[in-house]
């Protein structure tokens, strides 16, 4: 009989636990999740002048970006309270088993987009505006997500200047459409953060993000956006 050696099975054992432990971190990072998995929260950025090397920050991750932007450009669409469509949403969504400020909006598997524009839809019925939100060609209702390697812009470009929540990279953008082309699928745009974020997680941040014909996202230095991929994006749609 063969025996194993004292060595050979510590580092039989040793390579059990750390493949253990390699897995429990990347499942928590979300890393070994679905490669198909898409949920739009709110992206980190790189504080230029952190205090110290040692900061780390105490607030749990703030994921409410979907819901802030269709709040903030609802705001500017109809000259309603941005706070007030934003707070009737997140309670909206709460009734429905989604915490947005938690966990971010799911798009892909089981998408929970559609359950986001029905509040939306509901909460301004109740001040008077009937709109739908829809993605271009998709027509009304949440759109599907771009296929990998792809832009969501391609043959399916809004009108330049219009306001858009533009979706990829994690986050979601309330954002004004500068150029875009329909035959690569390039586009730029100008975008503002609700100032309804926490202030630890920047207010009111100002970005423009461009969108290549593959749909990566660029233009972002120091956000976990940059280089992600481009899903989707929707607008508001004035019903009479």
């Amino acid at each position: 009989m063969v025996m194993v050696k004292p060595q050979k099975r510590f580092w039989i054992l040793g390579l059990i636990v750390g493949t253990i432990i390699l897995s429990f971190f990347l499942f928590s990072q979300g890393i070994l999740l679905s490669p198909g998995s898409a949920v739009a929260g709110c992206a980190s950025f790189q504080e230029p002048n952190p205090p110290s090397k040692f900061f780390v920050p105490l607030e749990p991750q703030y994921n409410n970006c979907v819901v802030d932007g269709l709040a903030k450009i609802n705001a500017e669409t109809f000259n309603r309270p941005e706070g007030e469509i934003r707070s009737e949403m997140i309670a909206c969504l709460d009734n429905m088993g989604i915490d947005s400020v938690k966990d971010g909006i799911t798009l892909r598997p089981n998408s929970q987009l559609q359950a986001v524009i029905n509040c939306k839809k509901e909460v301004m019925e109740t001040k008077g505006i009937n709109e739908e939100i829809g993605g271009g060609i998709h027509g009304p209702g949440a759109p599907p997500i771009a296929v990998s390697g792809t832009s969501p812009f391609k043959n399916n470009c809004p009108s330049i200047g219009s306001r858009i929540i533009f979706l990829g990279g994690g986050h979601a953008f309330p954002c004004v459409l500068d150029k875009c082309d329909e035959k690569t699928g390039e586009a730029e745009l100008s975008c503002q953060e609700s100032n309804f974020k926490p202030l630890s997680e920047g207010p009111g941040i100002k970005m423009k993000p461009k969108i290549d014909e593959k749909g990566k996202i660029r233009g972002l230095p120091g956000s976990s956006a940059e280089g992600g991929d481009a899903w989707s994006w929707i607008k508001i749609i004035p019903l009479p």
